[in-house]
């Protein structure tokens, strides 16, 4: 899994790393699409920190996302037409996204912006 926003609070980092110690991994799955962890990447930072491996850390493809919410997400990438993932791509991308499916999977957390 590649991290797309590197976690910059250390602090936090440390809190979640604990949080998974204690509990394990709570809340929604990471969201992922071809190797980038889309929404998550502090949790997934704080596992992989952990010594996690990547099929330890629960996950779900955005495409699943797109489907359930009945969207193309091939599609919306065509749309947005940028010639390599990234930050700026996948803020186009997940805004096409239901506000209750952001709002369920914690994207806010990950893209305040949105």
């Amino acid at each position: 899994m590649r991290l797309l926003r590197e976690p910059q609070d250390q602090a936090r980092l440390d809190n979640i790393k604990e949080g998974l110690q204690n509990s394990g991994w709570e809340g929604p799955p990471a969201v992922v699409h071809d190797g980038y962890v889309v929404a998550g990447n502090e949790r997934v930072a704080a596992a992989l920190a952990l010594g996690w491996a990547e099929d330890d850390i629960p996950a779900i493809p955005l495409e699943k996302l797109f489907a359930e919410a009945g969207l193309d997400l091939h599609g919306v990438i065509a749309e947005v037409d940028y010639p390599a993932p990234g930050e700026d791509m996948f803020i186009d991308v997940i805004k096409s996204l239901p506000r209750t499916v952001l709002a369920e999977y914690e994207f806010q957390g990950d893209w305040p912006d949105l």
